[in-house]
């Protein structure tokens, strides 16, 4: 039995034919712009929506106790021949085809939703299929991305860390060099100072060399009796 074989069922035919013969012609004022002869004001329909709720009231808001005696009664009651009966009235075999039944009836409710369940499944599947392809391929660049910024990120670190490295080296390479500098410089006027000294010491024996060549190689003077006489 469908929703709507429920609804017409639980309704007086009167009601039922009132609530046809409106839609009828809410159809047709909306298709055919047929405006119905009696037009209610918004008042009119706010004092009927506030009647409806009134009549619909539910009361109070159940307490413990009542949902107590209200587990218990649903507990107790089961369907068998077409109509509720507490359990405990029913003989051993009653009881087993009322649990049956019931059972029955829950299995074959949860085989329907689970072919439903199923279909919408398949139907998911068929339009949600290419989003999950490009899910998928997108998640694995996301994957492959990450990854890179993670080896970016450790190759970044390591980089700077043998900057500082870097940093510390350079100033003690460069004191080093500074140092051998200041040597190489001293050392440089030492040797200065020497091959001034060896250069004049060159000079001198160049000189005496000279004096004692000429010395040895000039011809002897000749000194008679009367010149002798005469100095």
């Amino acid at each position: 039995m469908g929703k709507g074989s429920r609804l017409r069922t639980s309704l007086p035919s009167g009601a039922d034919d009132l609530i046809k013969a409106e839609m009828a012609r809410l159809v047709a004022w909306d298709v055919q712009n047929n405006v119905p002869n009696e037009v209610y004001e918004e008042n009119d329909l706010k004092n009927a929506s506030e009647l409806i709720k009134k009549d619909c009231d539910v009361g109070p808001p159940l307490d413990a106790s009542m949902w107590a005696v209200i587990e218990q009664c649903s507990t107790e009651l089961v369907q068998i021949r077409g109509k509720f009966t507490r359990i405990a009235v029913l003989n051993r075999g009653e009881q087993i085809e009322a649990l049956h039944s019931q059972f029955q009836i829950y299995r074959d409710w949860m085989n329907a939703r689970a072919k439903k369940t199923g279909k919408l499944e398949k139907k998911l599947k068929i339009k949600l299929g290419g989003y999950q392809a490009i899910h998928t391929n997108l998640a694995s660049k996301l994957a492959e991305v990450r990854n890179e910024l993670e080896m970016a990120a450790i190759e970044k670190e390591t980089f700077r860390r043998l900057s500082e490295h870097e940093a510390k080296s350079i100033n003690k390479r460069v004191s080093r060099l500074q140092e051998e500098v200041r040597q190489q410089e001293a050392r440089e006027r030492e040797l200065q100072e020497i091959h001034g000294k060896l250069k004049d010491q060159h000079w001198k024996l160049e000189q005496l060399e000279l004096r004692s060549q000429a010395t040895v190689g000039a011809e002897p003077v000749a000194y008679n009796n009367n010149q002798a006489i005469e100095a």
